[in-house]
């Protein structure tokens, strides 16, 4: 399964810093319960402009990749 989550615009662009480098609760609810649920491991694809925290991520043992 590919699981593809990010950031639009409103988190950070030109002369705007992001506030936040943490999914926000509902995406990180949202992999953590497709991994719960996958058979398999889960390929997570992160588009974003900004650095993410992924150490949760990266520590569930059903997530298989991470992709920027």
């Amino acid at each position: 399964m590919i699981l593809a989550v990010g950031t639009d615009l409103t988190w950070a662009h030109e002369e705007h810093d992001a506030a936040s480098i943490v999914f926000t609760n509902a995406q990180s609810q949202l992999i953590s319960q497709v991994a719960a649920a996958a058979k398999k491991p889960v390929v997570l694809v992160t588009y974003t402009a900004t650095p993410l925290d992924i150490s949760a991520e990266m520590a569930n043992d059903k997530v298989g990749a991470i992709m920027h």
